[in-house]
């Protein structure tokens, strides 16, 4: 099955940002730096990064294998992966 190309970086950054916020993650999204591991820029609980990485697989229609998600440790990363998996969908 082919996807859809992926948006621009600042959709996409925006797209993670409003995934993690529905999995209950407080952030500041004007502050957050894409560079920075994600957990010193906000509160993640194991739960909801859990259901980060669902929904990012659902909202994207991608599969990350288990062996990556431990890298996913910057907002740039979670980008990187999207992009070498070929995620297309951004919608809700």
């Amino acid at each position: 099955m082919k996807t859809a190309a992926l948006p621009s970086d600042p959709v996409l950054r925006q797209a993670i940002v409003e995934t993690l916020a529905a999995c209950g993650v407080a952030l500041d999204a004007a502050h957050l730096r894409d560079n920075r591991p994600l957990q010193l820029q906000a509160a993640i609980t194991e739960t909801a990064w859990e259901s980060f990485l669902a929904a990012l697989q659902a909202r994207f229609r991608i599969r990350i294998p288990a062996r990556e998600r431990d890298q996913l440790v910057t907002l740039d990363d979670v980008r990187a992966c999207l992009r070498a998996h070929g995620g297309g969908a951004v919608g809700r």
